[in-house]
């Protein structure tokens, strides 16, 4: 009785997919699903690719950057079964208590075990107070496990299916087609229970017969695993017995948008998205026009959107197929996520997303009269594509900028792109190096990330600091990276902290290196640049960087002088002297001048 609840196998697969319902013998996958290795169980591993894909689909904070095995697997393998959970639970004391008749006492019962902080824990896997020996998770505690981790990431799911018995076939390929993952129970040695939980990632009944494919934990490969869908039994192996469904909590209705209805499925709307809780799928193949006021929980499109005109109000949006927006008003109060395979391309009208306008394939600013704002974060996945055309703006209201590209080609549409920082004086914003450092010179420009125009300050303040949390240079050298950019404009409460990293610019001349204390911005910290603070020393209101306000509050006082002092280039006269001290060199200047003029 107790092996019906437990998935103890060292396979995990989830199922996802979305296109249309298959018409006498189609396939459906959905291949953005990522692979991993099993990692301390099987429940986990296969949860964990189920928030894998919503970490590319609007819930980025499901993993710590990359959901990509190959280019993140120690931080992936964590968040399955930490370190701590290895220690205190699945290998405590050095015991591996997987052929046990039955378990090996762990912090479960002794106490003293960590705060739960991966999977594992949340489902949890090997705990001996459950009765369980190493990589095991009762079924009833999956579900469940996923919604506490996913809270724990700060996001809410719902989870749904059942424990014990397979899906019927409609509600499986439902859930793929409308872009869902399912977690499913299956029998691997064929002795009728189920023994292991897998990751489905398609479905298909080309041969014949049902069939599902999913992600086995054996293996990174992108190919799938094909295996009958059919109920458990000891005649045959890798039979369903149990699954666990997720969707984002808060979507409480669906509706699909198929090739073949034209219209939205099991609901009475026909006109744009429907309902502001509904939870949305443009399938596969499928096209659809929004071209009025439009609401919706959540929109997975698979198929092809065009936005025309109206207002189209969202929580989040999430494309694997083509979005083209020419007009209208998009505002998603969530994330924009364009998947690997998505694209997005946006030629008129507003995009204003509140969080994160997250890139894994391709966004295009293809008029330079499309207006886009970004509240939160605007980030470049690894392998995303960025096109833009002279003049095309991004503005962000408070967002930071995330770049884990290691194709500079890739986002040549940098190179044309003016982005305007204007959160205001209360925010800084992170701002990715990617370019190779090649210090103050042209090459710099060529390829290497460079933005066109950086403007701190728009609507309001604008203020960042360079940070280098990803290693953009694809030979994963490590060597120093820096932000290059043909325009610099530094308005009203404009500040930079280098953090101990380098900006280069143009700004017309030959390339410059960035200098706190550099008000005219021509490379250096010089007495031109002294001159200009101490004719504006003790303004109160309304100073700038040119000014020589280089703390951003709107004025120019000590702390700015104390800045220029510290940063001057003694190449260009030494050090600085006081205000006081220069204001009675200036003063003496004539009479010197008319002494040397006697003599």
């Amino acid at each position: 009785m107790r092996l019906w609840r437990l998935a103890l196998s060292f396979i995990c697969i989830v199922l996802l997919a979305s296109a249309v319902a298959p018409a006498g013998g189609e396939e459906v996958i959905i291949s953005e699903v990522p692979a991993y290795n099993w990692t301390h169980g099987c429940s986990p591993t296969a949860g964990m690719m189920v928030m894998a894909y919503w970490d590319t689909y609007g819930y980025s904070a499901l993993i710590s950057g990359s959901n990509i095995w190959s280019s993140n697997q120690s931080t992936i393998r964590d968040a399955i079964a930490s370190p701590e959970h290895v220690a205190d639970y699945a290998l405590y004391d050095g015991v591996n208590d997987g052929g046990y008749s039955s378990p090996y006492t762990d912090k479960s019962e002794l106490g003293g075990a960590h705060t739960d902080n991966c999977l594992a824990d949340f489902m949890q896997t090997s705990f001996s107070s459950e009765g369980l020996t190493y990589g095991a998770t009762w079924a009833d505690r999956i579900g469940s496990g996923v919604q506490a981790y996913a809270s724990w990431r700060g996001y809410s799911f719902t989870a749904g299916g059942s424990y014990y018995s397979m899906p019927a076939w409609s509600d499986f390929t439902r859930e793929i087609l409308m872009g869902r993952p399912v977690k499913l129970g299956v029998d691997t040695d064929g002795d009728g229970k189920t023994d292991h939980s897998v990751t489905a990632i398609g479905y298909r009944d080309t041969n014949g017969y049902w069939e599902y494919a999913c992600r086995d934990t054996w293996s990174t490969s992108s190919t799938p695993r094909w295996e009958r869908f059919r109920a458990v039994s000891d005649t045959y192996s890798w039979g369903v017995g149990g699954w666990n469904s997720f969707r984002p909590a808060g979507t409480n209705r669906d509706t699909m948008w198929t090739s073949a209805s034209g219209n939205w499925q099991d609901t009475g709307w026909s006109n744009g998205v429907p309902n502001p809780l509904a939870y949305a799928c443009i399938t596969d193949n499928a096209g659809i026009t929004i071209s009025a006021n439009a609401k919706a929980g959540y929109v997975m499109n698979r198929g092809t959107m065009s936005i025309q005109r109206g207002t189209f109000t969202v929580g989040t949006l999430a494309s694997a197929g083509s979005i083209t927006q020419s007009g209208g008003s998009v505002n998603v109060s969530g994330t924009v996520a364009v998947g690997v395979n998505g694209i997005y391309t946006i030629s008129g009208g507003a995009l204003e997303v509140a969080a994160e306008l997250d890139v894994s394939g391709e966004f295009n600013l293809a008029s330079s009269a499309a207006q886009v704002v970004v509240k939160d974060k605007l980030a470049f996945e690894t392998g995303s594509t960025f096109t833009a055309v002279l003049g095309a703006t991004i503005h962000m209201t408070g967002s930071a900028f995330k770049n884990e590209s290691t194709n500079s080609d890739n986002l040549g549409g940098l190179g044309n792109l003016t982005m305007i920082f204007e959160g205001g004086s209360e925010d800084v914003d992170p701002f990715e190096a990617a370019g190779l450092d090649m210090g103050a010179v042209m090459e710099g420009l060529d390829s290497n990330f460079a933005l066109g125009t950086l403007q701190l300050g728009g609507t309001a303040a604008g203020r960042i600091q360079l940070v280098d949390d990803f290693d953009n240079q694809a030979d994963g050298s490590g060597v120093g990276e820096a932000v290059y950019v043909n325009n610099l404009i530094m308005n009203a409460g404009a500040t930079i902290d280098t953090n101990g990293l380098n900006l280069y610019y143009l700004n017309g001349g030959g390339p410059k290196q960035f200098f706190y204390g550099d008000v005219d911005l021509n490379g250096d910290v010089d007495w031109l640049d002294y001159t200009t603070l101490r004719g504006n020393y003790g303004m109160t209101v309304g100073a700038t960087w040119a000014d020589g306000d280089l703390d951003g509050d709107g004025d120019v006082d000590w702390l700015d002088h104390t800045t220029l002092r510290g940063n001057y280039t003694e190449s260009c006269g030494g050090v600085v002297p006081e205000p006081v001290t220069l204001v009675l060199m200036a003063a003496a200047a004539p009479i010197l001048l008319r002494r040397k003029q006697k003599s």
